[in-house]
């Protein structure tokens, strides 16, 4: 568990300043409502979960977990929807001159063997040179 926290704070530091110096304030914003629905979402969802419990007053440290996971998760919809508008739009057929460094990417792809998921691809491109 710690290692894969440690991880994703990795991942992130390496990919913040591309974010960082996007400008501004529409990104911030978004960024934070982002964050915020996120919150709400899974405090609404943890909640919800204590009707599905015995003693609900036991276990109310569910919705602490799920603000806790809807903030991550609200970080994740947000980073992602900021790094969408940064890429330019460029017609494929069209490669004379070199692409711009986008900064650090990340790609997650899915690996499948007769038609089952058999894991995953993770690749990251930190620089060009």
């Amino acid at each position: 568990m710690k290692a894969s926290i440690l991880s994703l704070l990795l991942c992130l530091t390496f990919s913040l300043p591309s974010f960082a110096q996007s400008s501004g304030k529409q990104k911030t914003r978004e960024f934070l409502m982002s964050c915020s629905y996120g919150i709400l979402t899974g405090t609404l969802i943890g909640a919800a979960s204590l009707a599905f419990t015995d003693n609900p007053g036991d276990n109310l440290h569910r919705i602490a977990r799920g603000a806790s996971l809807g903030l991550y998760a609200g970080i994740a919809l947000g980073y992602y929807v900021n790094s969408l508008d940064d890429q330019p739009v460029i017609d494929p057929a069209y490669t004379e001159e070199p692409l711009p460094d986008a900064g650090v990417q990340l790609q997650f792809i899915p690996r499948f063997d007769q038609a089952k998921l058999d894991g995953f691809e993770f690749k990251f491109h930190l620089m060009n040179f």
